[in-house]
């Protein structure tokens, strides 16, 4: 007796398949996103310019997203029009670039890190008001009551740290404020044509091609904010075992683990899950 092929997967499967998948996106993220406050912890005790040291991080975590890239070729999503790379370059500029840069910068100024941090957690009410207005996503009473919460909470203690010994100016706490209106610029720009022709819009590119292409701009923001304000060419990371578990450190787990977790998370589940 002839058996008909298996045309269709059946539906539990499928909703198997997709919860495992929205799981690992979602685990992963909240696993490595915090391991870039770890490597930058340890790229801070090395003897070696910040900057310098995170324009050789992304300039690695770039040839090899581009290795990728090219590895996969042969597969859908790794032609980008020139629209696509314009707008991929200014998103990772935007999400990687701009947010790291004003971080490390209030930090050098004195504002403390768990400060930093606090005030680069309120992303989501920033990127979710953002969202309401140009992607017309909505966001629920319960969602809106905790960024609420976590606003007046890092409020408190960014008034807290400025009355202690942290010796930074007032107008540092804004450097924060800046890379959190940055990313969350970042993470709602709408791909190009998406929204004005959506029957004309290209084809979406692949993960490794976005991450290319967005490390890229990131690369070249650091390489140039380095150049101008560190003595000299950036010099490579010093040939010490400290040296380069931080950058590996900071390419694998931070770079392609927390950024390459968030890309997918926004491609997956929105801005306002």
């Amino acid at each position: 007796m002839l058996s008909l092929p298996r045309l269709f997967t059946p539906p539990s499967a499928r909703i198997l398949r997709r919860h495992t998948l929205s799981l690992t996106i979602g685990g992963g993220f909240v696993l490595c996103w915090s391991s870039g406050f770890v490597g930058s912890r340890l790229a801070v005790d090395i003897d070696s310019p910040v900057i310098g040291l995170y324009a050789w991080r992304f300039a690695l975590a770039t040839l090899v997203a581009w290795a990728l890239v090219v590895w996969r070729r042969a597969r859908p999503g790794h032609r980008p029009s020139r629209r696509q790379v314009v707008h991929e370059m200014l998103v990772g500029g935007l999400t990687v670039g701009v947010y790291l840069l004003t971080m490390l910068l209030a930090i050098a100024e004195g504002v403390s890190a768990s400060v930093a941090a606090l005030i680069g957690a309120l992303q989501p009410l920033a990127a979710a008001l953002l969202a309401t207005q140009l992607l017309k996503e909505r966001c629920c009473a319960a969602q809106w009551a905790g960024m609420g919460l976590a606003t007046l909470g890092a409020g408190a203690m960014v008034m807290g740290d400025m009355q202690g010994v942290g010796g930074a100016p007032a107008w540092a706490y804004a450097l924060p404020l800046v890379a959190v209106l940055a990313v969350s610029l970042g993470s709602v720009l709408p791909p190009p044509g998406r929204r004005e022709h959506p029957q004309l819009a290209p084809e979406p590119l692949a993960l490794e091609t976005r991450l290319a292409l967005q490390l890229s701009a990131a690369t070249g923001l650091f390489l140039i904010t380095a150049l101008v304000l560190e003595p000299g060419w950036p010099a490579p990371p010093p040939a010490t075992i400290d040296a380069w578990l931080a950058v590996t450190w900071l390419v694998v787990l931070a770079t392609f683990g927390g950024y390459g977790f968030f890309v997918a998370s926004l491609t997956r589940f929105g801005v306002t899950p």
